[in-house]
């Protein structure tokens, strides 16, 4: 997984003017040989009555060739809303540190962790307390400054892990 993170920003001064967009945010996802995901968040970058609102897309593109293929995803994100990508750092059981990306735009609730080198992204389910992200057989579940990483195939896998600050 590659956070290609925001871009430099577009324009001179502190952000961008009218009709000028901020840079977006990318996380590219490698599945297997042959594929590979990039989802774009993006701030449009025009001024309304003070306000920036985030512009949602969804472009789909498939690459020729038969060495890759490709998919790339865009999420709205609104300034001055509950929109918003962070990232955090945890410590696991025997010392393992893991970084999580969360995304959090509308409906839509993410998270992005490597796991046994292979970059997967979680996405929020019910839970009945904290959050509890599934990606496959695995299962992240934060509460507060705690987390659990669970592998369902495998008995007794679960890592307990807490932030660092």
């Amino acid at each position: 997984m590659t956070f290609l993170g925001p871009g430099p920003a577009s324009g001179p001064g502190p952000g961008p003017g009218p009709g000028e967009s901020r840079p977006p945010f990318q996380v590219r996802l490698a599945i297997g040989k042959l594929h590979a995901y990039t989802a774009i968040f993006t701030l449009e970058g025009y001024t309304m009555r003070n306000r920036i609102p985030g512009i949602i897309a969804l472009t789909l593109c498939a690459c020729a060739g038969a060495a890759s293929a490709g998919i790339t995803i865009s999420f709205p994100l609104k300034t001055g809303s509950t929109d918003k990508v962070n990232s955090a750092s945890y410590l696991c059981e025997e010392g393992e540190p893991l970084s999580v990306q969360y995304v959090n735009s509308g409906v839509n609730s993410l998270a992005f962790l490597t796991i046994e080198g292979e970059e997967r992204a979680f996405v929020n389910v019910i839970s009945g307390s904290g959050a509890r992200y599934v990606s496959g057989q695995y299962v992240w579940w934060v509460k507060g400054s705690n987390a659990t990483l669970a592998n369902d195939m495998v008995e007794d896998s679960m890592k307990n892990c807490r932030l660092q600050e």
